[in-house]
């Protein structure tokens, strides 16, 4: 089984900006149509940019390296305010890295919440048996939760005041690499995808999975659209699944070529565009009220970064298991 961390990352602010990270060290900005860079900083000459976010109501940088340093960046000059370093876990890197919807934290490498209005100080560090935490989403429903997928295929649930998980979700049969919450009608669901190649939804109230979705290569990346009922799964193989959130039905199937396996996703609050990251590219797509019946292919694509993302730089491969 091969492990990778792989770049660019991607995230949005409310300026419709795009942020992503690189493995030359470097952060870069975009205007949210991709046609032209905006800014391009260096975070570390030492390692990898392996997740970069913005806090918008802070505005507010925040980048995590592959060596586990946590980097903090005011907005409006970029200028480094705070380094943090963590533990690296006992299977490689951890770089999690997690933004809270409404509450001063950030949740960073080996599961330490970090509160930005008492200067970056270490609040809590929730502890588990399972091994490292691969990736952490905070619940924007219940502000008091988040949830964690770890190498070994457990899906964990937290509260965040209490160091210990409050349940488990055992069904993965290897590492978990993306998690999001979706709500459909009154009821919340909680979405993991893995490298066995499924994507499972999980219901918080009975605590077990009620669907899974056979994806055919490992999952990297999953989004739950805000704004329309979708779910979005991205692949090794380069391809994208749009899910209906409502009944879990496979609508659409989109393979994208030669850029290589899908990385990461994001949306634009409160627009139908959606942007996929590839190892070397990444694309802007629009998807309507009615994009389950809209023809497979790459024409609704709108936005192409070239091949190289400015550098021509590969994806970096960090460990053979």
């Amino acid at each position: 089984m091969c492990w990778m961390l792989l770049y660019p990352t991607l995230k949005f602010m409310l300026s419709r900006r795009i942020l992503t990270g690189h493995n030359s060290g470097y952060a870069r900005i975009w205007n949210n149509e991709m046609k032209f860079l905006i800014n391009s900083f260096k975070v570390s000459d030492q390692d990898a940019v392996s997740c970069v976010k913005f806090i918008a109501r802070k505005q507010l940088i925040v980048a995590m390296t592959d060596l586990a340093h946590l980097h903090v960046y005011d907005c409006s000059c970029v200028t480094k305010i705070e380094k943090i370093s963590f533990e690296r876990g006992d299977y490689g890197t951890s770089t999690l890295l997690a933004v809270h919807p409404i509450l001063p934290y950030v949740l960073a490498s080996g599961l330490v919440l970090l509160n930005w209005d008492l200067s970056w100080k270490t609040t809590r560090i929730f502890e588990s048996e399972a091994v490292t935490a691969e990736t952490v989403v905070f619940n924007t429903r219940d502000t008091n939760s988040f949830a964690s997928g770890s190498y070994d295929g457990e899906v964990q649930v937290w509260r965040l005041d209490s160091s210990d998980p409050e349940y488990s979700l055992i069904g993965h049969l290897k590492k978990v690499t993306c998690l999001d919450f979706v709500t459909c009608g009154d009821q919340q669901y909680l979405i993991s995808g893995s490298y066995d190649s499924t994507v499972k939804i999980w219901d918080l109230q009975k605590r077990e999975c009620i669907c899974t979705l056979e994806a055919m290569s490992p999952v990297h990346c999953v989004l739950a659209h805000p704004n329309l009922p979708v779910i979005i799964t991205g692949t090794e193989h380069g391809i994208i699944h749009l899910w209906n959130s409502t009944d879990f039905r496979l609508k659409r199937t989109i393979s994208l070529g030669g850029g290589g396996p899908v990385i990461t996703l994001g949306c634009l609050m409160g627009s139908p565009r959606v942007v996929i990251g590839q190892e070397n590219a990444f694309f802007a797509m629009d998807i309507h009220d009615d994009w389950g019946g809209q023809p497979q292919g790459r024409d609704n694509f709108i936005g192409l970064l070239g091949s190289s993302l400015e550098e021509a730089l590969p994806a970096k491969r960090h460990r053979q298991w």
